[in-house]
């Protein structure tokens, strides 16, 4: 799966429910992005993993890219 903006993914986690798949993940975004990107990246995520994959239902977290120093 690639969308624009997602540095990582982690924590990936799928159970039924019912005859239906839910996943939960996290998304890793610049830390600079805005809160209207960041959100406008997870609902791609969603799209994606529901129209590609037949997802049922899909939770993203989504997570600023830690600044690294020194």
């Amino acid at each position: 799966m690639s969308v624009n903006g997602v540095e990582e993914i982690r924590n990936i986690k799928a159970r039924n429910y019912g005859n239906n798949a839910v996943v939960d993940l996290v998304i890793i975004v610049d830390h600079n992005s805005a809160l209207t990107d960041a959100h406008e990246i997870s609902t791609q995520v969603e799209q994606v993993l529901i129209k590609k994959y037949g997802i049922y239902e899909v939770n993203v977290h989504v997570e600023p890219k830690p600044i690294v120093t020194g």
